[in-house]
């Protein structure tokens, strides 16, 4: 599915039922948005892992704008500010109070983000195999260039 957002559209999959019965009545299971790593990677690498954690919450895997099946577009939007934006746009466009938001990697970079940005959207808050710094995608990007020119010199 796909959701037109601040100036893009993002592709979110969701997975699991929203509501269950919980004898006569109907109890509504949390929601969880999870967040890929990369930059540049997408949610598929969490399928089928996590499809047991969908017995107890709903779902919604989400690509970063750029990344696996959302829109491209300007490199230049691809940014950790516009990253945690979108996180929210899609709250809003799915009208949900409050989720747990789940990130590994660069994604938990973002939830952190989110987290200290609208901790009140908040209900819970997993973190996976990431950092707690921003900084660290700069000093990535470094050890990238570093290791291309490595490889052209060889």
């Amino acid at each position: 599915m796909y959701a037109n957002i601040n100036g893009t559209r993002i592709y979110f999959d969701v997975e699991g039922m929203g509501s269950v019965a919980d004898g006569p009545i109907m109890r509504q299971k949390p929601v969880c948005f999870v967040l890929h790593g990369g930059p540049g990677s997408d949610h598929t690498g969490y399928k089928p892992y996590l499809t047991p954690l969908s017995n107890y919450m709903q779902l919604v895997y989400i690509d970063n704008r750029g990344s696996g099946f959302s829109d491209e577009g300007p490199q230049s939007t691809y940014t950790l500010e516009n990253n945690v934006a979108d996180v929210e746009a899609l709250r809003e466009y799915l009208g949900l109070e409050k989720f747990v938001i789940m990130g590994r990697s660069y994604g938990g970079i973002v939830a952190q983000s989110y987290a200290v940005k609208y901790p009140e959207r908040l209900s819970g808050l997993i973190l996976l195999v990431t950092t707690p710094s921003y900084r660290f995608i700069e000093r990535a990007k470094q050890e990238v260039a570093e290791k291309v020119q490595m490889n052209k010199r060889q």
